[in-house]
């Protein structure tokens, strides 16, 4: 028992050392796990490809920072446009310009982005960001799409029936 122990006690030690603990170790982890199976599945490190992180309701671009680095560690080109008018630190109220703006607003000013970049990136949208994902995808201005618990459609579009 005791030199399991000691084997545990001096694994963390070195984990620590390389600044591999708790939460950051499973992110990194996690992260590195993603861009593993879409570089088998797509082949993307061998393509030269852009991400867009796109971010939910009630975030900015800052809610991607611990994740843009390890893409960028990989080579890949990451971009974390912050949608219009959530240019408000974390924590203050909406503004008037933002309480005005809509899911088109959002499409057509990231679509105008994704334009200018020439091909379409794969995009890795996160609860409003990944329905936005989904509305740019169905526009033919992603490459792939990545979705990480992203709203739901309904009760925010207009019906078919409408």
């Amino acid at each position: 028992v005791h030199r399991i122990g000691s084997r545990l006690f001096r694994s963390r030690q070195r984990k620590k050392a390389r600044g591999c603990t708790g939460a950051a170790h499973k992110r990194r982890a996690a992260v590195a796990a993603w861009i593993a199976y879409f570089d088998i599945e797509f082949g993307l490190m061998s393509r030269n490809k852009t991400f867009m992180m796109l971010p939910g309701a009630f975030c900015g671009a800052w809610s991607f920072i611990n994740f843009r680095g390890h893409f960028e560690a990989a080579d890949l080109d990451v971009l974390t446009p912050e949608l219009r008018y959530y240019d408000q630190a974390p924590g203050q109220p909406a503004g008037v310009r933002l309480v005005r703006t809509g899911l088109a607003d959002f499409v057509a000013y990231l679509s105008s982005s994704i334009k200018a970049l020439g091909q379409p990136p794969i995009l890795l949208g996160h609860s409003m960001g990944g329905l936005l994902a989904q509305l740019l995808a169905a526009k033919g201005l992603a490459e792939a799409v990545i979705l990480l618990a992203p709203a739901p459609p309904w009760g925010l579009l207009p019906s078919s029936e409408n």
